[in-house]
């Protein structure tokens, strides 16, 4: 992907600088000829940055809080680290009622994003929204995250020719908190031997931390193949 512009800053943990941040944002999507993403950048880029203030500074205005914007040809990515302990964030939290005055940030990035994730720590939020209605070409493989839960839908056929970048992809992954990953073989027809060792390899990474794979959508072809390897032993296997 081309990298169309950035913005880069380190911020004072209070409200006045988070507006200034959002206003060079606003900026540089206009520059990009982004109107349309506007709304919901701004609405994901305050409630980061809010949440960084307030929960990982505790307001205190001599902390500094890391905050980006990458504009790609396909994506925008926004980063936000502050220097707080952290949180659970696998804990699962339950959605903020009507008559909350708080806690209704993750369900707003959970809207407007494609996906969202934190780091292991929980003081780095990452959050990634795909462009011209999230439309991606044959052959961009990409894990759609949701916290630590991850969706990867396949764009060819699981062979030797794309595993390698699939294993980047997994474990780049799983180093930012990935630990329940599905991967979709809806319209897959071929799957050979090193694309089951790719399965087995991404079971074998998650599992050691707890985790763990579900594969969807597979075919009967290549579901009697995968039952001849035993890999339904070792974890979820789907049909159509």
């Amino acid at each position: 992907m081309n990298l169309r512009s950035t913005i880069s800053d380190k911020i004072s943990a209070n409200y006045k600088d988070v507006d200034l941040f959002c206003i060079k944002a606003e900026e540089a999507v206009k520059e990009n000829q982004l109107d349309e993403e506007i709304f919901g950048l701004q609405l994901m880029l305050r409630e980061g940055l809010i949440n960084a203030v307030k929960h990982g500074c505790n307001n205190d205005n001599n902390l500094t809080i890391d905050c980006s914007l990458l504009i790609y040809d396909k994506e925008y990515i926004i980063e936000i680290e502050d220097p707080g302990t952290g949180f659970s964030w696998g804990i699962p939290r339950q959605e903020s009622g009507y008559e909350d005055t708080s806690g209704r940030g993750l369900s707003i990035i959970r809207k407007y994003s494609s996906s969202f994730f934190f780091n292991k720590k929980g003081n780095k939020l990452t959050i990634r929204k795909y462009l011209n209605n999230g439309e991606l070409t044959m052959g961009e493989n990409i894990i759609i995250r949701d916290g630590s839960r991850g969706m990867l839908k396949l764009e060819s056929n699981l062979v030797a020719s794309v595993v390698d970048d699939l294993r980047v992809l997994v474990n780049n992954n799983i180093q930012e908190g990935l630990i329940e990953l599905t991967i979709d073989l809806n319209g897959i027809s071929v799957v050979d031997s090193m694309g089951i060792g790719f399965l087995i390899s991404a079971h074998n990474s998650l599992l050691k931390i707890g985790g763990k794979i579900e594969v969807l959508n597979v075919i009967g072809e290549i579901m009697d193949l995968f039952k001849s390897m035993r890999l339904d032993q070792h974890f979820s296997l789907k049909g159509e």
